[in-house]
């Protein structure tokens, strides 16, 4: 259980990317998000709910490696590999 919430589905719903241009469920987002590992998401939207009526369009995806601002000091926590980060837009 990952947040606290009980999550069911089975594996076959499972995306295993996002293509650029398309349309996705909130549902379908939250649930890759679940089940995929250094996969990360930009939204207009302050949060994704587990909604199967809000829509998002996919706008870019970019593999890179994402340096985070560190807990003080002027640092920075380093990337253990390259991230794939989605843009999405809401779209209803």
């Amino acid at each position: 259980m990952k947040g606290g919430i009980k999550v069911a589905f089975y594996k076959d719903e499972i995306l295993k990317e996002l293509l650029v241009e398309e349309d996705y469920t909130a549902k379908q987002i939250e649930q890759f998000l679940y089940e995929n590992e250094n996969v990360t998401v930009l939204s207009d939207d302050r949060s994704i709910s587990y909604n199967k009526a809000i829509k998002y369009k996919v706008i870019s995806k970019k593999e890179k490696y994402i340096y985070r601002s560190g807990s003080g000091n002027n640092d920075y926590d380093l990337p253990n590999g390259i991230s794939t980060v989605y843009e999405v837009e809401k779209i209803s």
